[in-house]
């Protein structure tokens, strides 16, 4: 059965509205006819061109688990290889990934030359080979014949990417190799598919880096979730003790690693039965029918970020609490449990665009997410299918910053900072059917 990623844009939305002409705006980076041909490519078949409108429909890929008998597998910034070619489908998406190919070819250029390094980066490198060697445990293990599933991917530090594509993967793969759904074995001639007899209490689940704050924060409490001994009524649980990182923020370890035996999820990325599955999953182990310090309107500031922040913080957070009764959270300081609750709570959240605002995802159906966005923001709309009504509100960009990222320049939204014109914003939270209090 074809499954579909529907947009539907809110009618709240005026069409003549520089909000409406920012979400369909055809010339900028990553537009509404990118996420339809980009975005979606999980799979190397990128979709034809659709028209573009209020209402949106485009193809998605089928999941897949994939099987390899060995890989290489980058442990910094993600990126699993086979024969030297990269694994796309581990990515977020078909695409160079020259970020990821360069941190590998680096390693094994200097591999090649028995490790004899020739600069300081390479002499860095070196000694972390030489601590591998001495103090790698967990990597060693990812060369045993025990069963994996790769669970680090070029997307992993990143809280959005990992709500919304990387834990409903390992969900949705965990559920299906428990169900013995068939596995597509890659690297062995012509591509086969079988079933595979799992032994949970054993399966490793390879995790992305340790004692970095994403895996404190989100990482590893959700994986908690998907634990024996925390989640004793979950059939496919694992044991925590296999629960292997490829690498530690403290003690790093060598950048690329050899793995056996290890099962690969295609991407599921918005996928409404996926995505629903997986934060309804985490609202089931998480939520406390005790919690008594949520808000149905809810200002997540990013004042304590490095990049995309209000430059008129004070004053718009004095705005929204004393006119709208918006309660301020800082997500850093918000326990991923905590987070859970507060949002499960929500009617109304109000953020910049980006990760930041795409806290919808765990609100219940029906709820409002108010988005603080440059006009050039890039889209990645997912709303509709959490049954969250989206509604953007445009500002202006100050302290302009155009830097690259991962694989080059990605547009002046990435890390420049806001001015929010609060009569305009006054105007627009009233067309959106919010009330001052």
């Amino acid at each position: 059965m074809q499954d579909y990623l529907e947009i539907k844009i809110s009618d709240l939305i005026d069409e003549n509205s520089a909000e409406y002409k920012s979400l369909l705006d055809a010339n900028k980076r990553m537009n509404m006819q990118d996420v339809n041909m980009k975005l979606l490519n999980t799979r190397g078949i990128p979709n034809k061109e659709e028209k573009l409108g209020r209402y949106m429909k485009f193809k998605l890929s089928p999941f897949d688990i994939l099987h390899f008998d060995h890989i290489e597998l980058v442990t910094t910034s993600g990126g699993a290889f086979c024969n030297g070619d990269i694994v796309q489908e581990n990515t977020g998406g078909f695409g160079n990934h020259g970020f990821v190919r360069s941190n590998f070819n680096f390693y094994k250029t200097l591999q090649k030359r028995l490790f004899i390094p020739v600069n300081k980066k390479e002499i860095k490198q070196l000694i972390k080979v030489l601590i591998s060697i001495f103090n790698g445990r967990e990597q060693k293990r990812l060369k045993s014949d025990e069963a994996k599933i790769l669970w680090h991917s070029p997307n992993w530090d990143c809280f959005s990417h990992f709500s919304f594509e990387e834990f409903p993967r390992l969900l949705a793969t965990l559920k299906a190799l428990y169900d013995k759904k068939k596995v597509i074995n890659v690297g062995v001639g012509n591509q086969t598919s079988t079933t595979y007899n799992i032994d949970f209490d054993k399966l490793v689940i390879i995790a992305p880096i340790r004692n970095s704050w994403q895996f404190d924060q989100y990482i590893y409490p959700a994986l908690l979730s998907l634990t024996k001994e925390h989640n004793k009524n979950c059939p496919f649980a694992i044991k925590k003790e296999n629960i292997v990182c490829v690498n530690d923020a403290k003690i790093p370890k060598k950048m690329v690693v050899d793995v056996n035996n290890v099962f690969i999820p295609t991407q599921v990325k918005c996928n409404k039965k996926y995505l629903v599955d997986a934060i309804e999953h985490l609202r089931a182990f998480y939520y406390d029918e005790n919690f008594s310090d949520g808000c149905e309107r809810i200002y997540i500031s990013r004042a304590k970020s490095a990049k995309r922040f209000l430059v008129n913080e004070n004053e718009f957070r004095e705005f929204l609490e004393s006119k709208y009764g918006f309660k301020t959270l800082y997500m850093e300081d918000v326990s991923f449990k905590d987070k859970i609750n507060y949002l499960s709570r929500a009617k109304v959240i109000l953020s910049i665009d980006g990760t930041s605002i795409m806290n919808y995802g765990y609100m219940k159906s029906g709820g409002k997410a108010i988005s603080l966005r440059p006009a050039n923001m890039v889209e990645y709309p997912i709303d509709y299918l959490f049954g969250i009504e989206f509604l953007p509100i445009i500002c202006e960009i100050r302290d302009v910053k155009n830097i690259d990222h991962m694989d080059g320049d990605v547009g002046t939204w990435w890390s420049s900072n806001l001015y929010a014109d609060i009569r305009y914003v006054e105007e627009k939270l009233k067309a959106y059917g919010i009330e001052k209090v």
